[in-house]
């Protein structure tokens, strides 16, 4: 991973602007993610939002952004031959604060080494995060999902209203729902109930589960949750839940499918605590592991301070900036992975096909009005926010060791 601080006053190549013994690192590989972070001044005044317009040699993009404390954060995958070609940068509506950018760029690993695991905290976490990547690598994915996602407060928020006149059953109901969800959905992209699992964990409780170690009685039983898995699990038939009886569940299919990439939640960004479980599970499922892949790629579906990174969809993927950080690991690596038009589409398609992102609100003219404004066209009118942020041209992640996730992980706990 190279770190520079490039001036944007003129147009010059990536390469130009590294320190000269930082292009002794830029052989032997084809693939980059560059990632900018730019202190950004908005022009308070204009309605339309700021916006960042990148263009290298000939190839260019261009984002809708949304300042946060003052600094936005773009990442895009390149090529080598495009570190060699001039680079401009403008923004719309706006300014540049200064001219301290900081530009991170780390080699992308092309992930046709070997076996893929993605472990996702709910229905819907996978295809929200990874949904693309696990497209392109279909061949080779593997599937967890910790919970089937029954949590449910309040029996207005059932999916088909007053079908159930009882909480309890209305969250049984949900709990078939997401888990047909979870086993269904993938399928779309070719990935077999054999390499696909569910385990059931109580939804919302797995901070308690793993890093308090309380026993848990589930709402949704453990038999039922795993009902439509292929193989058989430590803890399949028991009545409650234990900590232990998870992890030997997670170190089971880690040994058993041996994965050279393990993508799982980003403990730095990710703030909703079934996320920060599931990452804290990952590593102590590893420890205990005779298998360590060979990277993480880490993702964040929920942040700190906002509810969803702003949209349109379609425009690159959307990256964190630093004031949402909370350190874990020394030095991650930024990760994108890019996707084509119909991969983005497909994408939509499997987003469509989790209940839970899958439920209409009626749309005002207004609110037509306001999406042709910010070039989000008619894209998924009263649709989840999700749609907007996921279905991006790429996929964002934090790249770390096997070393640095454990010990980044164990450390804290």
């Amino acid at each position: 991973m190279i770190e520079f601080e490039p001036r944007m006053d003129r147009a010059r190549s990536l390469a130009e602007m590294m320190p000269d013994d930082c292009r002794l690192h830029l052989e032997g590989y084809e693939n980059w993610t560059l990632t900018l972070h730019l202190p950004l001044k908005v022009q308070r005044w204009r309605l339309a939002s700021p916006m960042v317009w990148l263009q290298i040699g000939e190839w260019h993009t261009s984002y809708a952004v949304t300042p946060l404390q003052g600094e936005v954060a773009i990442s895009v995958p390149l090529s080598t031959d495009l570190l060699y070609q001039p680079l401009q940068l403008v923004v719309k509506h706006g300014s540049l604060a200064s001219h301290a950018v900081k530009a991170i760029l780390a080699p992308r690993p092309l992930l046709d080494d070997g076996n893929l695991l993605i472990v996702a905290p709910h229905p819907d976490d996978a295809e929200i995060a990874a949904g693309g990547l696990y497209t392109q690598l279909a061949d080779h994915t593997h599937l967890v999902t910790l919970s089937a996602g029954e949590r449910l407060n309040s029996l207005d928020r059932q999916y088909i209203s007053a079908l159930d006149a009882e909480l309890d059953t209305a969250i049984i109901r949900k709990g078939e729902v997401r888990s047909w969800n979870s086993h269904a959905t993938p399928r779309l992209s070719g990935i077999p109930a054999e390499r696909n699992v569910l385990l059931g964990v109580p939804d919302g409780r797995a901070w308690d589960l793993v890093y308090h170690g309380s026993d848990l009685s589930p709402a949704y039983p453990i038999s039922q949750a795993r009902r439509f898995n292929t193989l058989t699990l430590p803890g399949d038939t028991a009545p409650t839940w234990q900590r232990a009886s998870l992890i030997a569940a997670l170190t089971v299919l880690i040994d058993r499918w041996q994965p050279t990439t393990l993508v799982v939640t980003d403990p730095e960004f990710d703030s909703h605590r079934d996320h920060q479980a599931a990452a804290l599970a990952v590593a102590m499922a590893l420890e205990a592991s005779v298998v360590r892949p060979q990277r993480l790629l880490l993702y964040a579906n929920h942040y700190r301070d906002i509810r969803q990174p702003p949209g349109p969809a379609f425009q690159p993927a959307w990256t964190p900036p630093r004031c949402l950080r909370r350190k874990v690991f020394a030095s991650p690596q930024p990760c994108v992975i890019p996707l084509s038009l119909e991969e983005q589409r497909h994408k939509a398609l499997l987003l469509d096909a989790m209940t839970d992102l899958s439920l209409r609100k009626p749309v005002s003219r207004r609110r037509r009005k306001l999406a042709r404004f910010e070039r989000a066209e008619d894209f998924a009118l009263g649709r989840d926010r999700y749609f907007h942020w996921a279905v991006r041209s790429g996929e964002y992640f934090q790249q770390v060791s096997s070393r640095d996730f454990i010990q980044g992980l164990l450390a804290r706990k």
